[in-house]
This record gives structure tokens, sequence and C-alpha cells, in this order.
């Protein structure tokens, strides 16, 4: 993929947050991610171009202002500005024109599930242009990148959908493509444990389908959304590091295109946090540091990265010893059985808390 001159080239290695449209409009948050920044500790950011809800920042008259804003400043600062794009878990969509776009269920009702909520059907023309069409405006905002994320099918039964659902995700991609190849970098983020199946029938999505037409895919390798069983035997913090390392690892050999660049999602909230063992930040990035070099991106939907820049920075301290002493406070297990060929299992219902800003 091809970018044009003035977008910003991707940082390398990519260290970087995600903040929602509440933390971009209020500011939370943001003195102590300059200073990250300014201490060369993180240089790139992800915000939201549109949400489940189907709320799309620019264009809306409360967040349009503070949106143009914060890109211009972060762009002016030289950060790496992602646009996460939201595309077919839309509750406001699934409604529009008396329901036209939505998936439904047998009866004929427009599908919804407590646990899941409502989506457009996938393979809807119609919603791929309204995507690209946002797409498009962010870029001419200053938006560097842009990254689908919910490219899939709900996790959850009870919908029709009579196509093949890879297919179809993968043709919305490649259209993605060739509507915004030679405007913006392209990313797309899948499910952590696509890197361990070759396809996942129920939500439709593939690893190594998806990284051929994007310029960077993102597992979102949050251990919390693993079942609890797998790698169980290793303790709560050598499980965690497992997971992310033996995960990348994996993707990185799956991936044989050298520019297709594979950064992980990183869990920093604290669901189940009590099954990931001391500094479970830390220990993230640490395997994701020693199993890659692309970088990664840390996710706290309520924009609360402060214990995380605290591990982050303890981390780097730590490093800069060890270097001299050749050691690492956390290694990787061994890993003399093999890596496990078996799928991870998934907490599927964990996916959908991953977005909850808590009360």
């Amino acid at each position: 993929m091809v970018a044009l001159l003035f977008a910003l080239v991707p940082p390398f290695p990519l260290h970087g947050v995600y903040m929602s449209p509440a933390v971009v409009k209020s500011g939370k948050g943001r003195s102590a991610f300059l200073r990250m920044v300014e201490r060369g500790y993180l240089n790139a950011v992800v915000i939201d171009l549109k949400t489940e809800k189907g709320l799309v920042p620019l264009r809306d008259p409360y967040l349009s202002g503070f949106y143009r804003e914060f890109i211009e400043e972060m762009r002016e600062r030289g950060i790496y500005v992602i646009g996460r794009l939201i595309c077919f878990k839309d509750s406001s969509l699934a409604f529009a024109d008396s329901g036209r776009y939505a998936l439904r269920d047998s009866s004929g009702k427009i599908w919804f599930h407590p646990k899941s909520g409502y989506w457009v059907d996938p393979s809807v023309k119609e919603i791929w242009d309204y995507l690209r069409d946002i797409a498009v405006e962010a870029i001419k905002e200053g938006v560097c990148e842009i990254q689908f994320d919910y490219v899939r099918f709900p996790s959850f039964p009870g919908y029709v959908f009579n196509g093949d659902k890879g297919k179809t995700l993968v043709e919305f991609l490649k259209y993605m493509c060739s509507c915004l190849d030679t405007l913006a970098f392209l990313g797309a983020d899948v499910y952590g444990f696509t890197v361990w199946l070759e396809h996942l029938s129920r939500e439709g999505q593939s690893f190594d389908s998806f990284a051929k037409y994007v310029d960077a895919i993102y597992p979102m390798l949050y251990p919390s959304h693993f079942g609890d069983n797998f790698m169980a035997d290793r303790g709560k913090e050598g499980r965690t590091f497992g997971i992310i390392y033996e995960s990348m690892v994996r993707a990185e050999e799956r991936i044989k295109d050298p520019f297709v660049r594979i950064i992980p999602y990183l869990q920093a909230f604290d669901w189940k946090r009590s099954r990931l063992g001391e500094d479970y930040i830390l220990n993230q990035i640490n395997a994701a540091e020693q199993a890659s070099g692309s970088g990664w991106i840390l996710w706290e939907p309520s924009g609360n990265y402060y214990q995380a820049y605290e591990e982050y920075t303890r981390y780097l301290a730590v490093k800069e010893v060890e270097i001299k002493y050749d050691s690492l406070r956390y290694t990787c297990p061994s890993t003399e059985k093999g890596i496990r060929e078996g799928p991870p299992g998934s907490d599927r219902e964990g996916e959908e808390e991953r977005d909850r800003i808590p009360d």
C-alpha cells in the first residue's frame, strides 16, 4: 500500500494509546499523554471516527471542533493519528431507512443480542460507501491511518445470513483498499485468537486474508479474553506473558509480507485483573517487545492510563539497567514442549466488555 507524501509515515516502533470521543472532548489525560510523547515514550494515538452507536465525531456539531483541534495539535507535534472506524456494529444504522441495512432474525425482525447489540449486514454496498466517505473526510482533516474495527459478524447466533462470511469481509476490505489506498495507510483490528486459528467461522475473520489488503493488522491480544484454561499451567505472570509473546510469534510466522506491520492491542483496563498477575501491563509490553519490534497500542476505554504510564516508565528504567547485565525481569516461558497447536479458547463476551466505559 502506498500513502500520499503528506501523510506521516508510521513510526517504527509504534507506541500508542486509544482515546474515546469523550476523552478527546474533555482533555482527560492529555497532559500526561503529551509528557510521555515529549519523553519519547509514545508516538501515536487512536481516535474514533465512528462509534458503535453511529456517532461520527467529525460531523457532530458538539464534537467536530474538539476533534479538529486535537488532530491539528497531534500532527503539529509529530504524533501519528490513527482513525478507528467501527464498521458493522451500529445501532443507529440498523434502524435507518426502516431497518433496510440491519441484520435480521428468521422472523424478519431486526436482530439484537443483549451482549452484542445491533448490527448492519456487512454485505450491503451502501454501508461500504458510507464508511468510505467517513474515512475520506477524516483523511482530509489530517488522520494518517484508517483502522477498520468490527470487520466481522456478531459472535452470537440468531441472525440470518446466507452468504460466505469470510468472502464478504475480504471483499469489503478489497473495496476500501481500492478507494483509499493512495490517500492514507490502512489497518484492520482482529480478534486475538485469529492468530491461532485459520478462520473464525462465526465472525468470518481470517488473519491471513485480512492482512493482504491492509498496511497494518492489529490483533487484540487482551489476556482477559482468552479462555481461562489456556496456558493455565504457567501461573498468572507466565500466562499473561505467554499469551502476548506466543501469539505474536505465530502472527509473525504467518504473515510473510515484510511491509505489513503486526501491532497488538494490549490490555490496560482491569477486567479480570486478579487473573493477570503482578505488573500485568508491564508484562504485556515486555512480551510484545521481545516477540516483535513493530510496536503496540494500549487500550483503556475510559482514558485512565496512569497505571499504564507508571508501569511502562518503570519498564524502560529497568530495561536501561538490564541492557548492561543482559537480563530481563520477565523471560519467555520454556517452549521445549512446543507452542500449543490447539485453539486458545475465548471470551467473546469479553470482547463486548472492552468498549464499555465504567459509570
